[in-house]
């Protein structure tokens, strides 16, 4: 039986600043192997938990003026912290499938490539905003990050990609990104598709279906 002093208590990031949370009621957490509970976690008030949520909205306009090759560093920075810690999680950042693109090209640590290219090679996988309703879309939409992959060494482990398919409702020229409104049958043969055709490479590390909430929702109407 585990003791209260073994047990953390975990506590909100606002605004920078680890911020113990006031609340007396407790969630707890449980090493998923073991059994033990190794942490609780506050239930936070709707007071706290606005306040939060204010902080990350204040912090959002400074960081979107925030220069990309800035924004780059942090990231590159959170990889060294985890390996530095010996970590055996992965790193894995969403992407948007424009970042191939050559007006994007960057100079980074004296190499001028795509800034996907770049996340790439400091991520041990990039999961890609692929969405195209049809098989054909969704790899034209991920051939270059799945190139630039096979192009690595082979002794780097950092080379994975995942392909996103989306299930959020959109119009006009969005309309073709994702699979609402459409059968499920639509959604079944681009998934059958990909895994036959996809099952073979090794970039590819998984298929990823966007947003719960939407996918739910879609599923329901389905039924």
């Amino acid at each position: 039986i585990e003791s209260e002093s073994s047990v953390e208590l975990v506590s909100n990031l606002s605004g920078g600043n680890w911020v113990t949370g006031k609340s007396q009621r407790m969630g707890n957490v449980y090493n998923p192997s073991t059994g033990q509970r190794i942490a609780d976690v506050p239930l936070s008030s709707v007071e706290e938990t606005n306040s939060v949520v204010q902080s990350a909205a204040n912090s959002l306009a400074a960081w979107a003026e925030t220069p990309v090759v800035e924004r780059t560093r942090v990231m590159f920075k959170m990889r060294q912290l985890m390996d530095d810690q010996n970590s055996n999680l992965d790193f894995s950042v969403d992407v948007p499938f424009w970042w191939d693109k050559q007006e994007l090209a960057m100079e980074f640590n004296g190499q001028r490539k795509p800034f996907v290219n770049h996340i790439q090679d400091h991520v041990d996988s990039v999961s890609l905003m692929s969405y195209r309703r049809d098989a054909s879309g969704v790899k034209k939409l991920a051939e270059g990050e799945l190139d630039y992959s096979h192009s690595r060494p082979k002794s780097v482990s950092r080379n994975s990609v995942s392909l996103g398919l989306n299930f959020n409702r959109a119009s006009g020229v969005e309309e073709k990104t994702t699979f609402a409104g459409h059968p499920i049958s639509v959604y079944q043969e681009t998934l059958a598709s990909l895994r036959e055709t996809l099952s073979t490479v090794p970039a590819v590390r998984c298929i990823m279906l966007h947003d719960y909430k939407h996918l739910s929702a879609y599923l329901h109407q389905n039924n």
